[in-house]
């Protein structure tokens, strides 16, 4: 899934690092307004070009900031899919982000990566990890098997 135009993924990228920064926190902001309003369509826009940026940025810089806002992206897109009843979506994109981790850490090695990497596969740390580092709303859906 891309949610970012290449035009604006790569005019993006090309900013600093703190302006994307800023940029990644508005976008949860506002995918925050839309989630207490349960609008998941919006909320999934947001988060997910908040995880496109993070995905780009760390493919091409790395660090440990932008490996944890990756994590946070991931979580909550997949929260946001998983109401929106798109299990196999939130699973992918959980999954891809595991595997961007991976390759991060094969390279860089990073504690940080690694505790990331757990928290993506442990479903029930997710609120925790995200409420640890933003204080925007998250409620656990609950998963509805087809």
């Amino acid at each position: 899934m891309h949610f970012l135009c290449p035009t604006h993924r790569r005019q993006l990228l090309e900013l600093p690092s703190h302006k994307q920064t800023d940029i990644w926190l508005q976008w949860l902001n506002d995918a925050a307004m839309y989630y207490e309003l349960g609008l998941w369509r919006e909320v999934v826009a947001y988060t997910g070009c908040a995880f496109d940026l993070c995905y780009h940025s760390l493919t091409l810089r790395g660090g440990e900031d932008c490996a944890t806002r990756l994590t946070l992206s991931a979580i909550y897109l997949a929260n946001a899919l998983q109401h929106k009843g798109e299990n196999e979506k939130a699973d992918t994109m959980l999954s891809v982000a595991f595997r961007l981790l991976q390759h991060l850490q094969a390279r860089q090695g990073q504690a940080i990566v690694s505790d990331c990497m757990l928290i993506l596969l442990d479903g029930n740390a997710h609120g925790a990890f995200f409420n640890r580092y933003l204080n925007l709303p998250f409620v656990l859906a609950r998963r509805v098997c087809h």
